[in-house]
């Protein structure tokens, strides 16, 4: 079965866990720390010769 009509058959399922992704997608992006000016260490290579 392909999936265009598999996603027709069960077109109520398929609306549940897009609005389950939706839902837990929006959640994530609220509990993500955003800094204006976030700490970060500056690139350092050490050469051993």
């Amino acid at each position: 079965m392909s999936w265009p009509r598999l996603s027709l058959r069960y077109r109520y399922t398929v609306f549940a866990a897009l609005i389950a992704v939706v839902v837990f997608g929006v959640a994530a992006r609220l509990e993500l720390p955003i800094q204006l000016f976030p700490d970060s260490d500056p690139p350092v290579v050490t050469v051993i010769t």
